[in-house]
């Protein structure tokens, strides 16, 4: 018999040899992996419903935070009327028209900002005549009754060409709208009426209400007194939603919804999403519903969410059974290779040497670093990416120490790796490494380190791209960060100098008004007094007009996004709170040693939060990467009423490189640039520190000392206090 029959002979023995004794791991492994797929299974569905509620979630947040904003910016209309009433004793109709044109100019859902006062019937033909006198010369109040014990006719109205019909309107005629003012006066706060239609249009729309208490002659609120007037704002309820939602965002098609009121006991449907006439909401079952009450006032608006048809896409619809089936399919598969292994050693030995020839090819053509490395960081094999990578050679490795290829900074961290890792114990890390031709690659290393073998596995990738662009997006991500701060502290100065130009404008308008109110009333004894009188009103609209080209100018530049309120905050206890806190917080000194010089009675107009956050950001950049003791010092300037708090921080040569850089990036271009020499976002934070100090009408220093520390300063104005309100 020859040598090829004779194996082929035990090979067709070894192929009928079948025993339940030697396969029955392959049983256990179908089992197992049965078991497996459906956990595997169980799992896709619940992420499958994770998904899909999440992103059911984040459609119905979207439109309720867009709903909320449009409440918020119709809510501060009102306040801001209100807030003329509470800064005037009396306000006539320019003025209120004045204040009132730009709000229903801005917004399309606006339909009426107007002024209403309570008024006795007795009293009713005084004020029919009062409101002739200003200037609405065909004013009548309607309608009338000898029911009506007090009537609420609408006196003022901005737009006044499109709200004709409502002014002279008596709402006490409308039951909903006196429900509403009366639980507005009630309450002494804003009130929203059910949707409603009143005379001056065809559409429905509510009311946002608040009463206007009583004031004495110096503009001081009287409480407890009867209200002197209503103010209300008009809003067209499908035009509101309308606006607020606008065209729309990407998940919106994803559910339906309608706004509902339910004030009248009954749901009506004041608005639908875009889409709602496409679904038939009848035909199907949504996969979410919920139910969401946007609150305006002392009301709700309630929001009914749902899913539309087919939520989620086909796909992952299906994808649990899919992973199901993957997973049956993979477990006979498993088991036909099992059972093949088990049967066959032949097969099974050829296997496991193609097998080892294929790992070898792996190595040697792959492009990552695969290595064996000695304990004692001796390089012993590497293959031939490390050429791709570094510029050396696989032979020129051997016998090199892995440390010395790694950046010195970087080197500290893989020796503490390396002496804590266990007997077969996998560590990762990622190191800048030094090329043969000195470039510096970034490398992640996967290392098994076998203390049995005395050896370390590597596998070392090239990550450099990546954190190239990594390090890149950083450097954006904190240039937009400062600019926003920037945008933040000029912001600031535009409101103060509106604010400032604000009260200019309402002065010199009272006095022109005052002026030209006593000619008109003709108070006065001579020609000479008229021409003096006109003469002064004049000069003050001459002046004011001066003025209007500064403040556009200012207006130009943005908005009020960097606003901060303020609060009168004691000196000596906020900065050592703030000091203290900080220590704390980061590891330091449990105590902060405070130093304060004629603080007492002392207080600084200030934002704690912001003023919290200086401290915060200056200090955390000094003592980057250490501790160590700091001192803190408050001094007083009684003359210039401004306070220094001083810090000193321990010394530290690279925290002082940094400092330079900022000191000498003098414009805010400059110190944008210089964030791309930036670590541990030292020049960041101080940059950021010194915007914000600005902003709270102060000003920071930062100066180096050499080995006795650096020293931060920042200088606030702060204010003695009474000797009353001390005590």
């Amino acid at each position: 018999m020859s040598h090829d029959k004779v194996i082929r002979e035990a090979s067709r023995k070894q192929t009928v040899a079948f025993s339940f004794s030697k396969t029955y791991p392959a049983y256990i492994v179908l089992v197992l992996a049965l078991i497996a797929s459906i956990v595997v299974w169980r799992v896709v569905v619940d992420k499958v419903e994770s998904d899909k509620t999440a992103a059911f979630n984040k459609a119905t947040a979207s439109v309720v935070s867009r709903l909320n904003t449009a409440v918020n910016n119709h809510m501060q209309i009102i306040q801001s009327m209100k807030g003329l009433y509470q800064s005037f004793p009396f306000v006539v109709r320019d003025v209120f028209e004045l204040y009132g044109s730009i709000p229903v100019k801005t917004f399309p859902s606006l339909q009426a900002v107007s002024f209403t006062q309570p008024i006795p019937a007795a009293e009713l033909g005084s004020f029919v005549y009062f409101a002739q006198t200003e200037r609405y010369y065909s004013y009548k109040v309607t309608p009338q009754s000898d029911t009506f014990s007090v009537y609420y006719p609408v006196f003022y109205t901005v737009p006044l060409e499109r709200n004709e019909t409502l002014v002279g309107y008596n709402l006490a005629a409308n039951p909903v709208v006196m429900a509403t003012i009366q639980r507005s006066i009630d309450r002494k706060d804003y009130t929203a009426s059910p949707v409603l239609s009143l005379p001056n249009t065809d559409k429905e729309s509510f009311l946002l209400v608040v009463p206007v208490e009583k004031q004495d002659t110096s503009g001081v609120q009287v409480r407890g007194t009867d209200v002197s007037g209503i103010l209300f704002v008009q809003i067209l309820a499908d035009e509101f939603f309308r606006t607020a939602l606008g065209a729309g965002v990407a998940s919106d098609t994803s559910i339906v919804f309608s706004c509902v009121d339910t004030t009248a006991g009954s749901a009506a449907t004041i608005f639908s999403s875009a889409n709602a006439a496409m679904v038939n909401m009848s035909a199907y079952t949504p996969a979410y519903t919920e139910n969401v009450a946007v609150p305006i006032a002392d009301r709700a608006f309630m929001i009914q969410f749902a899913t539309v048809p087919g939520f989620g896409g086909g796909f992952q619809n299906n994808l649990p059974i899919l992973s199901l089936l993957g997973g049956i399919i993979s477990s006979v598969l498993l088991f036909a290779f099992t059972m093949s292994i088990l049967t066959s050693r032949t097969r099974a030995q050829d296997l496991a040497e193609r097998m080892t020839r294929s790992q070898r090819r792996i190595v040697d053509t792959s492009r990552d670093m695969i290595g064996i490395i000695g304990l004692d960081s001796e390089i012993r094999a590497m293959n031939p990416a490390v050429f791709g990578v570094l510029g050396y050679t696989a032979e020129e490795m051997v016998g090199k120490s892995i440390y010395d290829l790694i950046v010195p900074e970087d080197r500290e961290q893989v020796v503490a790796k390396m002496k804590a890792a266990g007997d077969e114990q996998q560590i990762d890390y990622e190191v800048r490494m030094l090329a043969k031709n000195g470039q510096i690659r970034w490398v992640n290393w996967n290392d098994t380190v076998s203390h049995t073998d005395g050896l370390v596995y590597s596998i070392g990738r090239d990550v450099t791209d990546r954190k190239l662009a990594e390090q890149e997006i950083q450097l954006k991500t904190k240039q937009i960060d400062l600019s926003r701060q920037y945008a933040s502290e000029s912001a600031r100065f535009k409101s103060e100098f509106m604010a400032n130009a604000s009260f200019y404008f309402r002065t010199s308008l009272t006095g022109i008004i005052g002026y030209l109110q006593l000619v008109l009333s003709k108070m006065y004894t001579s020609p000479e007094e008229q021409d003096n009188y006109i003469s002064i009103a004049y000069t003050s609209a001459e002046d004011l007009l001066s003025r209007v080209g500064d403040i556009l100018d200012v207006a130009e530049g943005g908005d009020n996004d960097g606003l901060t309120s303020t609060e009168s905050l004691p000196l000596e206890k906020t900065f050592s709170d703030i000091l203290v806190s900080f220590a704390k917080s980061n590891g330091h000194q449990r105590y902060v040693e405070l130093m304060s010089d004629n603080t007492d009675g002392y207080i600084v107009h200030s934002n704690q939060k912001m003023l919290k956050r200086i401290l915060n950001d200056v200090l955390g950049a000094l003592n980057s990467g250490q501790g160590g003791k700091m001192t803190a010092s408050l001094q007083v300037n009684p003359h210039e009423n401004v306070v220094d708090i001083q810090v000193l921080t321990p010394p530290n040569s690279r925290i002082a490189e940094l400092i330079e850089l900022v000191r000498n990036a003098t414009t805010q271009e400059a110190q944008l640039e210089a964030l791309a020499s930036d670590r541990d976002d030292v020049v960041f934070r101080i940059a950021a520190a010194m915007s914000r100090a600005k902003m709270l009408n102060g000003r920071m220093a930062i100066d180096m000392l050499g080995q006795d520390g650096n020293v931060v300063t920042l200088t606030l104005p702060v204010k003695k206090m009474p000797s009353h309100k001390k005590r």
